[in-house]
């Protein structure tokens, strides 16, 4: 069942957010064809230069808004769909409360990611047009940065490559699970619930920063005294993302609990 609640939450969410990824390539394009054409934005032509100034404009500010929307429209879904009228309906049918989570929680992951790498792709096709740079000379510059950052650097870059990458995975499900759980509470008053869990949200926010700060001071007393002399060069790097993904899990599983408890034991869709 989970399986369908996901394949739902793509199709609802994609028929909004894949057009707008949609529209960041075609705009890339555009704006890199009016480069290639007009690329010192010199003064001949007044038209040629407005369109081009415009279109890169157009452009940077589609990609911000798909990197926003993308996590913004994943509030909605939530809210709309869990905790508001909608909500009669999918915590009726016969799958758990943390299944119904899961289901908006994925596909928002996943819809997040596929924001920032279409821009990636949009920015690089930009680049390649717009200039005289082909898809070889990319591949060839990227792997001589890797080559140079590996020599240059006693860590283990796949391997800090692969942490990174798990460490924003699970930084972005903390991030929704953090606002999941504001939401959570906060529609299990009778009124205002917008602005309950708004509040709750700053709650959590100040409570987690002052969690990290305490926890970052603890580690730096622990390294400055309990190792000391001791060479961490090699491994302190792989500590600190692997110290920080098992931050951030916890983080994560606690405002995954708040959500389960706050939707199965606090529903209010009055």
């Amino acid at each position: 069942m989970l399986g369908k609640l996901i394949k739902y939450e793509f199709k609802a969410s994609g028929r909004l957010l894949l057009p707008i990824y949609g529209a960041v390539i075609l705009m890339g394009l555009i704006s890199s064809f009016f480069v290639k054409i007009h690329p010192d934005f010199s003064l001949g032509s007044k038209l040629l230069t407005v369109a081009s100034i415009v279109s890169m404009i157009l452009f940077f500010v589609l990609i911000v808004a798909a990197i926003i929307s993308s996590y913004i429209f994943a509030i909605y879904r939530y809210k709309k769909n869990l905790l508001d009228s909608e909500g009669y309906l999918m915590n009726t049918l016969p799958v758990s409360v943390w299944q119904n989570i899961s289901g908006k929680l994925i596909p928002a992951i996943i819809y997040q990611l596929l924001s920032v790498i279409v821009a990636f792709i949009a920015g690089i096709l930009f680049f390649i047009i717009g200039s005289n740079v082909t898809v070889a000379n990319l591949f060839e510059a990227a792997e001589r940065f890797f080559e140079e950052l590996a020599k240059a650097s006693s860590i283990h870059l796949w391997l800090a490559v692969t942490e990174f990458s798990i460490l924003i995975l699970i930084s972005l499900a903390a991030s929704n699970l953090m606002v999941y759980a504001a939401l959570s509470v906060g529609h299990s008053f009778t009124t205002h619930k917008i602005l309950s869990s708004v509040c709750v949200y700053v709650i959590f926010y100040i409570a987690s920063q002052f969690i990290n700060t305490f926890l970052l001071i603890a580690a730096g007393s622990f390294f400055n005294n309990a190792l000391t002399g001791i060479n961490l060069t090699d491994s302190l790097p792989h500590m600190l993302i692997v110290g920080l993904i098992l931050l951030e899990t916890a983080y994560g599983a606690i405002y995954f609990f708040i959500s389960d408890y706050f939707m199965k034991n606090k529903l209010n869709l009055q």
